[in-house]
């Protein structure tokens, strides 16, 4: 969501209200609208030149889809949480005010994505949603350092979109997650 109002292209590109929103400008002219983190990787990764973010071994492709998923659906939200009640959230209403942010959030035409943004910015999850994802935040990063225990990369011998999804989840964790993420508990999310 944009808080500037300068730049109001943000919901015309994605009306639902949610990011990441991209927007692929091909040569022959037209346009392709992309949201949905992993689907818009997945795409850049097949639509692209570059190193294959994919691997051709079908097992190797089920974890990294699983383990995409497994951020996406249930880890990610629990890091976004803390992230928005203690850090986005205040930063937001610092540097924007709460009268603009209502505005923008007014403009979004989906009831459920202005509620989501209200409770994200203001910060009005429940005491029950802070501890389920204080919980949801331990497991995960259990079971990220366990997978890293394996192999050099999270799902695969190679760099994948997996290693691109999780860095997303889990470079701050040190900073914002210290009592659980660390060198001495977590060397191998450290190396990685």
């Amino acid at each position: 969501l944009n808080f500037d109002q300068h730049r109001p292209e943000y919901l015309a590109i994605n009306p639902q209200g949610t990011i990441p929103a991209m927007v692929h400008r091909q040569q022959t002219g037209g346009s392709l609208m992309l949201v949905e983190s992993t689907a818009i990787m997945e795409y850049v990764n097949e639509a692209f030149d570059g190193p294959a973010l994919m691997p051709a071994d079908a097992r190797d492709r089920w974890r990294i889809r699983w383990w995409m998923k497994f951020m996406d659906q249930w880890l990610a939200p629990s890091f976004s949480m803390f992230g928005w009640k203690f850090f986005v959230g205040p930063n937001a209403l610092a540097t924007h005010g709460q009268e603009k942010i209502e505005a923008q959030i007014a403009r979004i035409p989906l009831p459920e994505r202005q509620l989501a943004w209200r409770k994200a910015v203001f910060g009005l999850f429940s005491d029950a949603e802070m501890a389920e994802s204080g919980r949801r935040i331990g497991v995960g990063i259990q079971m990220l350092e366990a997978e890293l225990g394996k192999r050099e990369w999270l799902a695969s011998d190679d760099y994948s979109l997996a290693d691109v999804n999780g860095f997303n989840l889990v470079y701050a964790m040190p900073l914002s997650q210290p009592d659980l993420a660390n060198d001495d508990l977590t060397p191998n999310i450290m190396r990685w």
